[in-house]
C-alpha cells in the first residue's frame, strides 16, 4: 500500500523548513549587499605634506 500523501509530507517537512531558512538567509544577505552600496564610510582626511 502506498503511503498517504499527508503522511509523506510529514516525513519530508524538515526539508521544507531548511528551504525556508535558506531563503531567509539568502534574502538577508541580498539586502545587506544592496545596502552596502548606500552606506558611506568615513573618508580619511588628506594629510598635508611639507613642500
Amino acid at each position: 500500500n502506498p503511503m498517504p500523501f499527508m503522511a509523506a509530507q510529514d516525513q519530508v517537512a524538515i526539508f521544507y523548513w531548511f528551504r525556508e531558512l535558506s531563503g531567509v538567509v539568502f534574502t538577508l544577505g541580498l539586502l545587506l549587499y544592496i545596502l552596502s552600496f548606500f552606506i558611506k564610510g568615513k573618508q580619511p582626511a588628506a594629510q598635508p605634506t611639507a613642500a
